[in-house]
């Protein structure tokens, strides 16, 4: 469980300082903090169709107690309005098919969501085939995060863990 909070505080910073990536793989930074056990794949863009505004995703992949992958995605958006520790659930899609319905999502801050996911490996290839994220809050409310080459940031960032 210390290493989901470790992770999840990682994926803040990512989003909150102008961290200098390891790597950059497809568009994406990948780097890596052995002294904790995590390794970050991350990406900005503005959304022309969206007033311009910010977009990011960070995806942590890190280990459990027992081992097993984990994988914590941060997604932050400038629109967004959320309180701090704010909990909220949304259904979890890759290119509309979804992964998690209901999945808990808990604000970083106002302008960033962070879910953690036990099962990492079949999320981790759903990213890595999809083009863009989803969350679904109702049937009126819908985020979507464009994730180009997650694939090949992913696989890097599990490299970083000794998994190639």
């Amino acid at each position: 469980m210390r290493k989901i909070i470790v992770g999840a505080a990682v994926l803040v910073a990512a989003f909150s300082t102008a961290a200098q990536a390891d790597i950059k793989v497809g568009g994406w930074d990948v780097s890596d903090k052995p002294d904790k056990g995590v390794c970050t794949a991350s990406r900005e863009y503005r959304d022309k169709d969206d007033e311009n505004r910010m977009n990011g995703i960070a995806l942590v992949v890190s280990k459990d107690n027992a081992g097993k992958d984990i994988l914590v995605v941060s997604l932050a958006y400038e629109g967004w309005d959320w309180d701090k520790d704010e909990k909220t659930t949304a259904d979890f899609k890759i290119d509309r098919r979804v992964l998690y319905r209901k999945a808990v999502w808990q604000a970083a801050d106002k302008t960033i969501l962070t879910g953690t996911f036990t099962q990492a490996d079949e999320l981790i290839d759903a990213l890595g085939q999809g083009q863009t994220m989803y969350l679904t809050f109702d049937k009126d409310s819908e985020a979507n995060f464009r994730i180009p080459n997650a694939g090949m940031a992913l696989g890097a960032a599990k490299l970083c863990l000794g998994k190639g």
